[in-house]
């Protein structure tokens, strides 16, 4: 059974981060907030620079730092938008102006086999831990995901993405009752 990755508090820049938002907010900020702003400053940088893989790598960071503290609920959130990335397969390489290239390698493709199964595993655990039935999960997915696919202009839509996750899901959630 994996394990979300523990939050990095080593990175270079968290110390320098968490005296800009104890200025900003006059109180010492959580190990949290700190991850949290440094990750959202992360994910714009490569959205804007059309790395999608890697922001896809900042949602999953984001959603271990929930469950390593207890956010289940919000990490489920996460764990779904990834594994809605993964599906869809996303690249680095979203600045190419080139039509041929973009053509040939667009910022994202429809991959049928694309789940990584230890994130379709901690995603289940969120699920249990959270006490959501699949109903309600299926709901804040389309919901959430209705917003991504809008955005990112992604091939899958949700619904056809959700039967895909959800078949998945199901196995995990059913193996461990």
């Amino acid at each position: 059974m994996p394990n979300p990755q523990k939050p990095n508090t080593q990175r270079p820049d968290f110390s320098a981060e968490k005296d800009a938002l104890q200025k900003k907010f006059s109180r010492i900020p959580s190990d949290l907030d700190v991850l949290w702003s440094l990750l959202n400053k992360d994910r714009l940088m490569h959205a804007k620079s059309g790395e999608w893989g890697l922001y896809r790598n900042d949602t999953l960071e984001m959603a271990d730092a929930l469950m390593w503290t207890h956010r289940d609920a919000s990490g489920l959130s996460h764990y779904l938008e990834v594994c809605y990335l993964d599906l869809n397969d996303p690249s680095n390489n979203g600045l190419f102006d080139d039509p041929e290239l973009l053509a040939e390698f667009p910022p994202f493709r429809f991959d049928p086999n694309g789940l990584a199964p230890d994130v379709v595993e901690l995603t289940a655990q969120s699920i249990k831990l959270s006490g959501q039935n699949i109903e309600q999960v299926e709901a804040n997915f389309l919901s959430r995901s209705a917003t991504i696919h809008k955005s990112l202009h992604l091939p899958l839509e949700p619904k056809k993405a959700w039967r895909i996750i959800s078949a998945e899901l199901k196995k995990h959630l059913q193996a461990s009752t």
